[in-house]
């Protein structure tokens, strides 16, 4: 029982114990107070205020307002205006930044206490503007590109990443890092450069925060390009050729190519980016190994040797037969198939040109390029030398023309100068013009000034030049009208070995237009011509001269010429085995033939008629073996003068005939037109 009321008291002394502590101990109070309100509004901001009802038993650390676009606005979220320390029963601030004109936003005042953070209720309201951000500067790496960060500095800078808008070189920007002092710019991936950026390092900056905009102009060092050059690999024309390097990124690259003489051609790109830019060769690139200028972030860079191109090859086994004039087409691998005229032939004959017509990249079509100035062979071998670099295959071109040029004489002899005719000593050949006589040496290939005519004994029409078997070479012909009026034609002796050039004794005859010349030994005879007479103009006369070296003096012979008959070129005559011949017509018949002088008689006795052969042109009739060559009907005639068969040009050469004047040196036949020396191979003359 005792022992029950101990218990019973015991319970009671705790519990009247534990009424009196709790009756000691205040619980603790959050501070309270109204909610914010917008006290004044205007363009330059907004000042908020709220009421504290009770401070509450927790220290305050600070107090203020928070203001966003976003309802529920938080320290964490939002702009914010504050004050350090425990505010008034009524504490107001000013937020002069962070707001749009004419843009909602919701305000709270908050609290907050060294163990909590306390918002109010929240109010709308409608901005009519703010001062906004102040700014200072920009800092940035020394050197920067790309994705770099840099960093703005200021104040009143709005903690709400929607408030800003932020562009360099008109690319927009990320932002990050966000405080009212200061925030940081990812640089974009990619803008433009102007020259003022590439020279100047100025970029521009347009900061918008809150509807606050700010143009600013602020220098970054950025990087330079850096390019890496391989030679080690040859490109063919239609390869991609990457440059590599670092920091190559840009808005637009430019790559161009520089040619020797400092000329820039643009060329299109394929590809490019931070580490590569990627482009075929499409410019007219005349070296293997090209210099280059690429433009990177509007900056030039120079760059020598920037890749190699590999040179063209020609395919083995080819091979042209063909009139020089004719184009053809060579087979092979890397001709240039988008700039033709920078693919390079050339020959194992030096000073020869090629022009190409068209190609693409495994051919080429092309013909010989004809100047005034060249000459031809009759086989070359062709070779690709794009760059310089010969090809190691050719292609073997014979061409089948009856005449190539072989020698200009332009040195001497002038495009308007008419040529006379020519002749040879046997190793030489001497051109004979109306002013002039030029001497050429085939085993050189070299000519030269012989003789000028006096300007009164210059000669004009009715020309011939024959050589004779004592050595010399006898020029004759009629002079100018108004040197002499009476048309007697001057004879003119040259010895090939002194040079000396000796006008013969005056013609006795007042006979021009001499039909036909030749020489033996120890005469020169001159047959034929024309009397002028004032009623009946021109009458043609039969006389024949001749005129004796040792005794320097003309006499007229007894037996007539072989009649004209307008239908022949003066006649000269031409010597096979030591006899000399010459063409004419049959005095009875009018029918061509072929004679032989007899020197005893000092006649010409009839060998043969050739009744098909018509519109004769045998003023000049060279000789190879026992072959003599004229033309009939302008179609190049081959008379054996042994049985005087005769053979006609089979037609496919007979696009070109003996120019003018042949002569025979060793076995080839060379003849003029003009100031240039043709050469002529009867073993590539075809016939019927």
């Amino acid at each position: 029982m005792n022992t029950q009321k101990i218990s019973i008291l015991l319970l009671a002394a705790i519990m009247l114990f534990s009424c009196q502590k709790d009756e000691d101990v205040k619980p603790a109070t959050n501070p309270r107070f109204s909610v914010a309100y917008v006290q004044n509004i205007d363009a330059s901001g907004v000042e908020f205020a709220a009421n504290v009802f009770e401070f509450g038993s927790e220290e305050i650390l600070e107090y203020g307002f928070v203001f966003s676009k976003t309802p529920n606005p938080s320290i964490e979220t939002s702009d914010v205006v504050k004050q350090s320390g425990k505010p008034e029963t009524i504490f107001k601030l000013i937020a002069d930044y962070g707001m749009r004109q004419g843009s909602e936003y919701f305000v709270a005042a908050f609290v907050r206490t060294n163990r909590s953070l306390v918002y109010s209720e929240q109010i709308k309201f409608t901005s009519k503007g703010s001062l906004g951000f102040i700014f200072d500067a920009i800092s940035a790496p020394e050197e920067v590109y790309f994705g770099d960060t840099i960093t703005v500095s200021g104040r009143n800078f709005s903690r709400i990443s929607s408030n800003y808008r932020v562009q360099v070189m008109g690319a927009n920007a990320q932002i990050l890092d966000l405080s009212p002092t200061s925030f940081k710019i990812v640089l974009p991936p990619v803008f433009g450069f102007t020259e003022k950026q590439a020279e100047q390092g100025l970029f521009d900056f347009k900061i918008d925060i809150s509807g606050k905009e700010l143009l600013v102009e602020w220098p970054l060092n950025f990087r330079t390009a850096k390019f890496t050059t391989n030679t080690s690999k040859e490109f063919t024309w239609g390869e991609s050729i990457s440059i590599s390097g670092s920091d190559l990124m840009s808005e637009t690259v430019k790559v161009r190519y520089k040619n020797p003489e400092g000329n820039f051609f643009e060329i299109p790109i394929d590809f490019f980016s931070s580490n590569e830019i990627r482009f075929k060769p499409k410019a007219p690139i005349e070296e293997q190994s090209p210099t280059l200028e690429i433009t990177v972030r509007g900056k030039k860079y120079l760059l020598e040797n920037a890749f190699k191109l590999k040179g063209s090859e020609i395919n083995p086994g080819q091979g042209f037969n063909i009139f020089s004039s004719d184009p053809f087409t060579i087979f092979g691998q890397n001709f240039n198939p988008d700039f033709t005229r920078l693919n390079k032939i050339t020959s194992d004959t030096p000073g020869l040109n090629f022009e190409i017509l068209e190609s693409t990249s495994e051919k080429i079509t092309l013909r010989v390029y004809q100047t005034d100035d060249f000459f031809l062979p009759r086989t070359l071998a062709l070779f690709s030398n794009t760059f310089g670099v010969k090809s190691k295959n050719s292609v073997t071109v014979t061409f089948k023309d009856l005449s190539l040029p072989f020698l200009s004489l332009s040195d001497h002899i002038e495009d308007s100068e008419y040529v006379l005719g020519s002749a040879t000593d046997g190793k030489k050949g001497y051109i004979v013009t109306t002013k002039k006589i030029v001497e050429f040496d085939p085993s050189t290939k070299t000519s030269s000034l012989v003789y000028t005519f006096p300007e009164q004994f210059q000669l004009y029409w009715y020309s011939f030049v024959v050589s004779s078997p004592n050595g010399k070479i006898y020029i004759g012909g009629d002079g100018n009208p108004l040197q002499s009026p009476s048309n007697v034609p001057y004879i003119f002796e040259l010895d090939p070995i002194s040079k000396q050039v000796t006008l013969l004794p005056s013609h006795p005859s007042n006979l021009v237009y001499i039909t036909s010349a030749y020489s033996t030994e120890q005469y020169l005879y001159c047959d034929g011509g024309w009397l002028i007479e004032s009623v009946n103009g021109y009458t043609e006369k039969p006389e024949r001269w001749r005129y004796s070296m040792l005794e320097r003096k003309w006499e007229k012979l007894i037996s007539p010429s072989i009649t004209y008959q307008g239908q022949i070129s003066k006649l000269l005559g031409f010597r096979y085995k030591n006899q000399l011949y010459r063409f004419g017509y049959s005095p009875e018949n009018f029918i061509p033939s072929l004679f032989r002088f007899d020197p005893q008689t000092e006649d010409w006795e009839k060998l043969a008629e050739f009744e098909n052969l018509e519109n004769l042109q045998a003023s000049h009739v060279p000789v190879i073996g026992n072959k003599a060559y004229f033309q009939s009907n302008s179609v190049l005639a081959e008379l054996n003068l042994d049985d005087y068969s005769v053979k006609m040009l089979n037609s496919e050469n007979g696009r070109q005939a003996l120019v003018n004047f042949p002569i025979v040196i060793g076995n080839t036949i060379f003849s003029t037109s003009f100031n240039r020396v043709y050469e002529a191979d009867p073993a590539y003359f075809k016939f019927e």
